[in-house]
């Protein structure tokens, strides 16, 4: 059995060095797209609540 690109790719190292910079592209942007894009935004009415004066007491111990 013979692979077809066996013997046949010149400069090997350039073409690897070619796909880990395009690796990193991707990822690069992937990253960058993911950390910039917009969030949405939450309401805030639906996560809060009143706040009510109480008073407190204090039972020491001992």
């Amino acid at each position: 059995m013979e692979l077809p690109l066996f013997g046949k790719v010149h400069r090997p190292l350039t073409w690897l060095m070619g796909l880990a910079a395009g690796g990193l592209i991707v990822v690069g942007g992937t990253t960058y797209y993911l950390t910039q894009r917009p969030n949405p935004q939450e309401q805030l009415a639906a996560l809060t609540v009143p706040v009510e004066r109480q008073s407190l007491t204090v039972k020491n111990r001992g």
